[in-house]
């Protein structure tokens, strides 16, 4: 039998929230598409900080004074600019 004491010490779970929206469009997801999710999201919060996953170039479209801006505080706090993009999907992705 557990003791009362022991009731806080569950491992934390990832939870994520859906809107109506996201729910819509999981509804239409094939069974392929969930699965391929459900593998990604795993990956995502089961793997240590310190692993290497690989990695996917991506691009995007940002104001050049934006990433300016953002380049110059990553320098201030000297943490690559393209690490913290990353830190700060996956902090959003986790909900924090």
């Amino acid at each position: 039998m557990a003791k009362a004491g022991n009731l806080n010490h569950q491992p934390q779970r990832a939870v994520q929230y859906l809107s109506d929206e996201q729910l819509a469009h999981a509804q239409s997801l094939s069974p392929e598409q969930v699965v391929a999710f459900l593998e990604d999201f795993r990956l995502l919060f089961a793997a240590p900080r310190t692993a290497a996953l690989p990695s996917t170039a991506i691009s995007i479209r940002v104001s050049k004074s934006l990433l300016n801006s953002f380049r110059q505080k990553c320098v201030g706090e000297k943490v690559p600019y393209q690490s913290k993009i990353k830190d700060l999907m996956e902090s959003w992705i986790k909900g924090a």
